[in-house]
């Protein structure tokens, strides 16, 4: 699990996901590293990162989502992370606005990329 090569979005990504990983070592679960790159990704949930992972029970808190800093993309990380941990009622924000939250962040992701012309050759690849 120590190979993983990892993308992230930028140094403080990085450095979080570090410092966090050497903090909980010694109690981390079997979807810890997955779930900590996750919510890493985004500056809002680093800083509230104790306020959505529940290290005693290695994942998410029940209706973290709710909580009034949460923005669209932090709500779509979480229930990322959520389901990723098996625990989809954690992160259960109704399916509809995460799904627009997704192709919204997706479509950011994809200009800040240079990707917004790209069209693979074969769609199915």
């Amino acid at each position: 699990m120590n190979d993983l090569f990892l993308t992230f979005v930028g140094t403080a990504h990085e450095k979080f996901y570090d410092d966090t990983l050497r903090d909980l070592e010694g109690a981390e679960g079997p979807h810890t590293r997955p779930m900590v790159y996750l919510l890493a990704a985004s500056d809002v949930l680093r800083a509230h990162f104790w306020e959505v992972y529940d290290n005693h029970a290695h994942g998410i808190k029940p209706g973290c989502w709710r909580a009034s800093w949460n923005t669209p993309e932090t709500r779509l990380l979480i229930a990322l992370a959520a389901r990723l941990a098996g625990e989809p009622e954690a992160g259960a924000a109704p399916l509809a606005p995460v799904m627009m939250d997704a192709l919204a962040w997706g479509q950011r992701l994809d200009e800040a990329m240079g990707f917004s012309n790209y069209e693979p050759e074969d769609p199915l690849m």
